[in-house]
């Protein structure tokens, strides 16, 4: 899903141009497209609900598959709504879109997302057994 919208918008921005310039009386519109191309909060915004709710299927599918240990899903699935504030609150220019509380909510999911990496190639694909001490 996420690559797909990755993939439109990239071909979105880049027919803005030609578009621009093949229409009659395009200087009215370059102007609107140039705008468009300079403010990407509502693309941003965008990839980030779809980033979202992608992440938030994979958890919930690797916390009822058990192939991570139940802690890092849950991880997961507690830092999606802080990455989606941090990416819809600049928006509406409530803040910066660089500025400090929006990299801090970001840092969840960056943390978290290292952490199932560096697990998954540690461990792989097996699923988490419980060890019996009997």
């Amino acid at each position: 899903m996420e690559t797909t919208c990755y993939v439109v918008l990239a071909i979105g921005w880049l027919l803005l141009a030609p578009l621009a310039n093949a229409a009659p009386g395009s200087a009215a519109m370059r102007s609107r497209l140039g705008d468009i191309l300079i403010n990407a909060d509502a693309s941003n915004a965008m990839l980030a609900l779809v980033f979202s709710l992608a992440a938030a299927l994979f958890y919930v599918l690797l916390y009822r598959s058990g192939i991570v240990p139940r802690w890092i899903a849950v991880w997961g699935l507690i830092a999606i709504p802080a990455y989606g504030a941090a990416e819809l609150v600049p928006m509406y220019e409530a803040m910066e879109p660089n500025s400090t509380v929006p990299v801090m909510l970001d840092f969840p999911m960056l943390l978290q997302e290292l952490v199932l990496a560096v697990w998954m190639i540690a461990r792989g694909f097996r699923p988490v057994t419980a060890h019996a001490d009997g």
